[in-house]
């Protein structure tokens, strides 16, 4: 079974970034990628990932104060 891994990031760019480095491990699934933390909430919930990656640095909310 996969790891099944949220990617939260404000830039698309570095979503991609990451997406691409982790798709090459076939153990890694990205099952979603989203924009800010307030947005992370509901796909947590719904999908359940093992992982989430978090930008340190966001808009609205960092990856830090989500985290707590």
């Amino acid at each position: 079974m996969p790891i099944r891994v949220l990617i939260v990031d404000d830039s698309p760019m570095f979503r991609g970034v990451v997406r691409r480095a982790l798709s090459v491990d076939t153990d890694i699934e990205v099952v979603r990628e989203v924009e800010d933390a307030f947005v992370a909430a509901e796909p947590i919930s719904e999908l359940q990932p093992d992982v989430s990656t978090l930008d340190v640095e966001m808009p609205k909310m960092s990856g830090i104060e989500f985290l707590r």
